[in-house]
């Protein structure tokens, strides 16, 4: 709906490392129980998007492709809802010992693959699309 929720914060040293403080992710107002970070303007979302459950995986998968949003955590990726106009939709899955990250990045991808659009994973062997390309 476009509606603002909160003000995200993650705090980062220069090596894209999270700082090392207490709680280096917060936010300013509200909570993260619903909605995503739209690192792109709306109208920059035309035929295709990415979506990560995490932020810093989210500007890892930017990397690729354009636009991208970060879903924040693994139940707001779970039901993020396919959107009207969207052809295409890339998932960058975490992969997680819970096995939590990789269900909700396939419980988003059916829905959007029920609605007609083409779905594509990014999915590392572990951890996530970030833990990937910082290790090498």
């Amino acid at each position: 709906s476009g509606v603002a929720k909160s003000l995200h914060f993650t705090w980062v040293q220069a090596n894209g490392d999270k700082a090392a403080i207490q709680n280096p992710k917060r936010t300013l107002r509200g909570h993260s129980s619903s909605g995503v970070i739209r690192l792109f303007p709306d109208e920059s979302v035309t035929t295709g998007l990415g979506i990560a459950e995490g932020l810093e995986n989210a500007l890892t998968l930017a990397h690729s492709i354009t636009p991208v949003w970060s879903c924040v955590n693994k139940a707001n990726l779970a039901k993020f809802p396919a959107l009207n106009g969207i052809e295409s939709m890339t998932i960058a899955v975490d992969i997680d010992a819970d096995g939590g990250g990789e269900k909700a990045a396939m419980d988003c991808a059916q829905r959007w693959v029920d609605s007609g659009a083409a779905v594509y994973l990014s999915k590392p062997p572990t951890g996530d699309l970030n833990d990937m390309v910082r290790e090498g």
